[in-house]
């Protein structure tokens, strides 16, 4: 017998928002040094990081129940996303390491994919819940 599907569902979701959070843990303090060569402004990366996260919870909860969000939603999504891997990665391109770039470019990419792929697994997930069901004649 297969794992029921609500399960693989619920172990699929966890993971994403565990990587998304590993990731978003990971820039905070890349974002920190970024931000103010090591000066206090540690508002900046929760600041940003809180927003993402608003943005995809409410993001997956809605398409769970087929509404989809407009342009300003995954416009405040992609800002987010690409500001984090902006401040990731400055220092590493104005430093000219080919190597730093990928380490500072793994973990924001990472964040922007699972971002991207979190709310669509869930709906698919959901939907083969669904199917599984079987109907009635």
């Amino acid at each position: 017998m297969s794992e029921p599907i609500e399960r693989v569902a619920t172990q699929v979701d966890r993971l994403c928002w565990a990587g998304i959070l590993l990731g978003l843990a990971f820039t905070m303090t890349n974002v920190q040094q970024f931000a103010a060569a090591g000066a206090p402004a540690w508002l900046l990366d929760p600041m940003v990081s809180l927003v993402l996260l608003a943005v995809l919870r409410a993001e997956q909860v809605t398409a769970r129940h087929g509404v989809h969000m407009g342009g300003w939603v995954r416009g405040a999504k992609w800002f987010t996303l690409a500001a984090t891997y902006v401040m990731n990665t400055w220092s590493a391109f104005t430093a000219g390491s080919a190597a730093l770039v990928v380490l500072h470019s793994v973990p924001p990419l990472v964040v922007f994919v699972a971002a991207e792929a979190v709310t669509e697994l869930r709906d698919k997930l959901g939907a083969a819940v669904v199917n599984a069901v079987p109907k009635t004649p």
